[in-house]
């Protein structure tokens, strides 16, 4: 079998099988790594981005860049409820990279670093065939308090914040030469480290949307050993998508949204509902936690939906 064949979630789950655990350390399997210490915990998470992968260069404006490199990243510590404190940045960087296009990704990764007030504390560089980020931050959370995706229960409600499909969206406009303000969705998103913090100890479960809602909300199954259904006509979408002549499986699977998919017992609704109108966000109920069968619905209908989300080694 090639990694073709084994897939991205293949080639973690026999790295997580052979990696031995260790007492007081989570692992594989959860947005971030956490390290249990005598009074908060340490939060660790780490992401790469590659040039023609994760990015085109040609249609990403430098600043911007650096700013979703360091913002996905803040994005994993968001969905475990935390803090993010420190950040290392590692670039491979091409010979013939311009000088100013440099100097313009780093000048976002600082800038979003500072939004969070979060200190870069060090890296590494290498020269590379092409533009290759990777940053690792370390955060911090309440001793025991963090909210991993393996800890929903049958009953509970599912919940998502802001809106979904505006980066697939917004890549796809970027492709066709559109300017629409929903392309910033994709090149600028916004970690929700303040709605994170404020579902400590009311959110069951949470993972932030990165490879698609759909697919998403299957690791929270998969980690929690549930089931779920899903009303597809509930999730709230950034756009239309026939205004563009897409389909609306395109963007509840084209991922890179980094927003908040979580779970919560129905008794805390209302304390949802004040955390969206203190924040300005929009938190909007799009099903339930069930015992075993993961379904996904529209207007009662169910659907069968064969493409779950963006699969590394498999696109």
């Amino acid at each position: 079998m090639n990694i073709r064949e084994l897939g991205e979630f293949g080639f973690i789950n026999m790295l997580r099988k052979m990696c031995k655990k260790k007492e007081g350390i989570l692992g594989i399997g959860d947005d971030c790594a956490i390290i249990k210490g005598e009074k908060k915990d340490f939060l660790l998470t780490t992401d790469l981005l590659a040039e023609d992968v994760h990015f085109i260069k040609s249609l990403n404006p430098p600043h911007k860049l650096g700013r979703k490199c360091m913002a996905v990243n803040i994005s994993d510590i968001a969905a475990m409820g935390g803090v993010p404190l420190y950040a290392l940045v590692s670039m491979g960087i091409p010979k013939n990279i311009e000088q100013d296009y440099l100097e313009g990704v780093v000048k976002g990764i600082v800038e979003e670093a500072e939004k969070f007030s979060i200190h870069i504390i060090g890296g590494d560089t290498s020269c590379f065939e092409k533009l290759m980020i990777s940053i690792t931050i370390v955060g911090e959370i309440e001793k025991g308090k963090a909210i991993l995706r393996s800890g929903a229960k049958a009953g509970d409600r599912v919940y998502v914040t802001g809106c979904i499909g505006g980066s697939y969206v917004g890549l796809v406009l970027l492709k066709r030469g559109i300017d629409d303000r929903i392309v910033d969705k994709h090149l600028t998103p916004e970690p929700r480290i303040d709605i994170g913090r404020r579902l400590i100890g009311v959110a069951t479960s949470m993972i932030d949307i990165s490879d698609g809602i759909i697919a998403d909300a299957l690791h929270i199954c998969e980690e929690s050993e549930t089931g779920m259904h899903v009303c597809i006509e509930k999730i709230p979408l950034c756009t239309e998508p026939e205004r563009w002549g897409l389909k609306r499986v395109e963007l509840l699977t084209g991922g890179e949204d980094y927003e908040l998919l979580f779970t919560a017992p129905p008794s805390e609704d209302k304390y949802i509902s004040s955390i969206s109108s203190s924040v300005g966000v929009p938190i909007t109920m799009i099903g339930e936690v069930t015992e075993k069968s993961i379904e996904f619905s529209e207007e009662g209908q169910r659907l069968d939906i064969t493409c779950k989300g963006y699969n590394h080694f498999r696109e």
